[in-house]
């Protein structure tokens, strides 16, 4: 945050806190039905990190190319 500009920083925000309920909606959609599996926490975790971990090279490509997140 601290390479931001005092006005980008609200905007991403605003961004990461959609984004990130967005995330969780999706992994928890996709992995409905295996809700009461014993594995479910797991392919949960699993989603979760991997949608995570595409946000964090977005955000990154972002920060150097100087493109938005999600664009």
């Amino acid at each position: 945050m601290r390479a931001l500009s005092a006005h980008e920083r609200p905007a991403l925000r605003k961004d990461q806190s959609a984004w990130s309920r967005q995330r969780s909606q999706h992994c928890k959609a996709q992995h409905a039905d295996a809700e009461g599996s014993p594995d479910w926490p797991q392919r949960l975790h699993d989603c979760l990190t991997q949608l995570t971990e595409q946000r964090r090279q977005a955000l990154m490509h972002w920060l150097h190319e100087g493109r938005a997140p999600g664009s």
